[in-house]
């Protein structure tokens, strides 16, 4: 009879297409089956629990005759009408029993075993077609506190709901129950385990139970890789994505849509675009088309990466693919092109977004208003909301507050405090938001005063400052080294009411270790813990990059070892900050051992990795390390930014110009200043002044003004090469830019003219030197003495060594010197 009911119990599970039911019933039924015990934490079912409450509306006689009649119809193998009778007692709003649990010990007390199991297969399989998930969790654990274990449809069904109503917790919970006994789950039912442990944040228990389900010989399925694979990503962990990626593709499985989707969001968010763009590629040859998400991923990531042109090749494809831009892919274009100072381009993407009959929400409104914001340009963004209100648009409380940033932002503080008023006229009782925008700004401005009477502002208007207000304040007194302010704004919190955070204590730490008062910071983050406020791992770098800019390195560790002993995984900003202390500090041994634990923990190098180490043996003057570094940069994916041409181009002039020609032409970035500067000290060092005027032009074309170091380099060059006197008209157009030469300038020209053997041209330019109150070099003033005296100009290079060494001339010396000059 046993193995007939489980026949029909999983017959009926298989074929039910169950809803969730909203009838009136079922809601009291619901109401009236509360259970009792925790389905995270299940208590035991004791077969002791004699003592059953009865349902004050009904009477003993009632529970007896249901019991009864569900006895007979499963004795007589009438397992439908049971089904029946069990699914109208289980939802009705005047049930006898309290709970299906109840309902199950009741019917236990007075049956035989086999009936006793029959009847928990039944009602297991009626609680989860009727989707009554707690009263079959609670069911469940009572049910394998007597070692009996529900039909497998049943569970399955189970474990379907429980996926469903969210309930991950739970899910993990009656899994791991079922691996303690001989029960073998299903790949469906791993699968719904490995989801729930990743939403719970347990990425290593999702990986545990992966490994179980491999041992047990059950074949994963895309669903499990996929879940896992998006897990590592967004864990940081593209590493190890890519290596289940391949395992994937080594058992035959193909992969879909949302396995391609979410590789390219992780290697977009790791910075690894050259490999981004080769699953875009694998996705082509796979025949897998993509869709709206693929686009968006990869314009965002594009655009992070500052890859404009990139990211309107992906634009025009996804048009080409016949897609429409939706609300957020304009508001990633609006984002996209205002980070990168193309703000006209984020204006033009809204004027075709109108002509095309795309009617702006107030979400995607926000969006460009905060980057036309963000960029100060308030006007037009007045100017468009102006625009979408004669639409219809309705600013909200967000647009509101999108607005009084931007004011505050450009330093228009009437303008802030108008918006503000015209909130209040609309009906709308600003929020802290609003008036932090504020505070934020004073602070900015270092007018801690202000800041403080814009908080008590808000007190008036019956707005409590919130814990974001009061960071605020800290961060901004940290900044102007007042601790003791920061002290007292963290005790009027408390004294508030107001519990300080994680980032309240973050501010005062950062500015503390900014400040390289480590030994405070320390302080500070003992007293968070002692209230109860866990320092993360953002708190952790924090110290850690204090005690790096000092040379603290065994400290930096330490804290490293601590996070570990605590829990708290080292995250990529970890490994820089600590790679980047051993570099600044010439440990470069250390530095590239920390490196190559960053990939065997999971995590990608990004470009503040090669650019440390980079900056280490730029130090050390390691030209070919750096080249190295440079070009396994560019075969992981990752373009270099601007700082690595700068540390580059400065090392690479010392090997000569062919190298640096090389590094400068493989730019896909604008060059700045810093980069010029690097190309022409380059040609001037070399000689090769008729390429350092072209880069010059190439400068004043770009609207590029040329700096102090700008004309150095170009007045080295043209001594370098005889022309004296150009180097003079140099110095001359220097100074009328407003650029006043100083001891470096003349340093080089004193140098240029005694190596050309023009030792008086070069006393003309140390004369003017002193009359400035400048020094010449040590060394040089030697060679410009010894230059005079081969010369014949002993009384010159008298002057000179007197000077140099200190020493007062008398005045028939000192007439004598002015003599010399005047006749130069």
């Amino acid at each position: 009879m046993v193995t007939r009911l489980r026949r029909l119990v999983s017959k009926s599970s298989r074929y039910a297409t169950v809803k969730l039911a909203k009838s009136a019933s079922l809601c009291s039924c619901r109401r009236l089956f509360s259970t009792s015990s925790d389905t995270t934490h299940p208590e035991p079912y004791s077969q002791s629990d004699q003592s059953l409450p009865l349902n004050p509306v009904t009477g003993e006689g009632d529970r007896h005759e249901k019991l009864r009649d569900l006895r007979v119809l499963l004795q007589q193998n009438r397992i439908e009408p049971a089904r029946g009778a069990l699914t109208s007692l289980v939802r009705s709003g005047s049930s006898p029993f309290t709970s299906p649990r109840e309902l199950f010990s009741a019917f236990s007390l007075s049956s035989s075993p086999s009936l006793k199991n029959d009847f928990s297969y039944l009602l297991f399989s009626v609680l989860t077609e009727s989707n009554m998930i707690p009263e079959a969790a609670d069911l469940f654990f009572a049910l394998r506190s007597e070692g009996i274990t529900p039909g497998s449809d049943s569970l399955t069904l189970f474990f379907d709901h429980l996926g469903k109503a969210k309930q991950f917790r739970v899910t993990i919970n009656v899994f791991l129950n079922l691996l303690e006994s001989d029960y073998r789950p299903s790949k469906f039912m791993f699968g719904k385990a490995v989801y729930a442990a990743v939403k719970l944040s347990d990425l290593g228990k999702g990986l545990e139970l992966f490994n179980r389900l491999k041992r047990d010989r059950i074949s994963p399925t895309v669903f499990v890789y996929n879940v896992l694979i998006d897990g590592l990503c967004k864990s940081g962990r593209v590493s190890d994505a890519e290596n289940l990626f391949d395992e994937m593709l080594q058992r035959r499985l193909v992969p879909t849509l949302i396995t391609y989707n979410t590789l390219i969001d992780g290697y977009c968010k790791s910075g690894s675009l050259e490999k981004t763009f080769k699953v875009r590629d694998r996705m082509r040859r796979g025949g897998v088309d993509p869709n709206l998400v693929t686009f968006n991923t990869l314009l965002k990531g594009m655009f992070n990466a500052r890859m404009v042109e990139d990211a309107e090749n992906v634009l025009k494809e996804m048009k080409d693919h016949g897609f429409v831009p939706d609300a957020f892919t304009l508001s990633i274009l609006f984002v996209g092109y205002s980070s990168n100072e193309k703000a006209e381009a984020a204006l033009g993407v809204y004027e075709a977004a109108v002509d095309s009959g795309v009617k702006m929400n107030a979400y995607t409104c926000s969006i460009l208003l905060n980057a036309l914001c963000k960029e100060g340009k308030i006007e037009k963004a007045e100017e468009i909301l102006g625009v979408e209100m004669g639409k219809g648009l309705v600013p909200n409380e967000v647009i509101y507050n999108t607005m009084v940033d931007g004011y505050c932002r450009k330093g228009d503080l009437v303008g802030a405090r108008m918006k503000i008023q015209m909130m209040e006229n609309q009906g709308m009782k600003p929020s802290h938001l609003a008036y932090n925008c504020l505070v934020k700004r004073f602070c900015e401005l270092g007018e801690m005063e202000n800041g403080e009477q814009e908080v008590n502002k808000m007190k008036l208007k019956g707005v409590s400052p919130s814990v974001e207000t009061y960071n605020i304040l800290i961060g901004g007194y940290g900044r102007k080294g007042e601790f003791d302010k920061c002290f007292d704004i963290l005790k009027e919190m408390e004294n508030n009411g107001t519990m300080p955070n994680v980032v309240s204590y973050g501010n005062l730490i950062n500015c503390l270790c900014k400040g390289s008062k480590l030994l405070e910071a320390e302080i500070v983050k003992r007293d968070m813990e002692d209230r109860g406020v866990s320092p993360n791992v953002r708190i952790y770098n924090m110290l850690i990059d204090g005690c790096c800019s000092k040379g603290k390195i065994e400290d930096a560790f330490r804290f490293s070892q601590e996070m570990l002993t605590k829990g708290i995984y080292l995250n990529l900003v970890t490994y820089n900050t600590l790679i980047n202390g051993l570099s600044m500090n010439g440990k470069l041994a250390e530095a590239e051992e920390l490196f190559l634990e960053i990939s065997r923990k999971g995590f990608v190098p990004d470009i503040f990795t090669y650019n440390s180490l980079i900056s280490g043996y730029e130090r050390a003057g390691n030209v070919q390390k750096c080249i190295a570094l440079y070009e396994m940069m560019k075969g992981s994916g990752i373009k270099p930014n601007l700082k690595t041409y700068h540390l580059l181009i400065g090392l690479c002039s010392k090997e000569g110009v062919e190298l640096t020609e090389k590094i400068f032409g493989e730019m896909s970035l604008e060059p700045d200043l810093l980069v010029y500067n690097g190309v022409l000290h380059c040609y001037a060092v070399h000689g090769e002044m008729d390429k350092a005027l072209k880069v010059q032009s190439q400068m004043m074309e770009k609207g590029i003004d040329l700096d102090k170091t700008s004309y150095n380099s170009l007045i080295m060059g043209q001594l370098k090469v005889g022309k004296l006197s150009e180097a003079r008209g140099l110095f001359n157009e220097m100074k009328t830019r407003g650029l006043d030469p100083e001891a470096d300038t003349y340093n080089i020209l004193v140098k240029g003219h005694c190596e050309k053997k023009d030792c008086m041209g070069a006393y003309d330019w140390y004369r003017e030197m002193q009359e400035k109150g400048l020094r010449l070099d040590a060394s040089l003033g030697a060679e410009l003495v010894t230059g005079l005296r081969e010369e014949w100009r002993s009384k010159e290079a008298h002057i000179v060594s007197s000077e140099m060494n200190g020493g007062k001339l008398d005045d028939a010396t000192e007439d004598e010197a002015l003599s010399a000059t005047e006749k130069l």
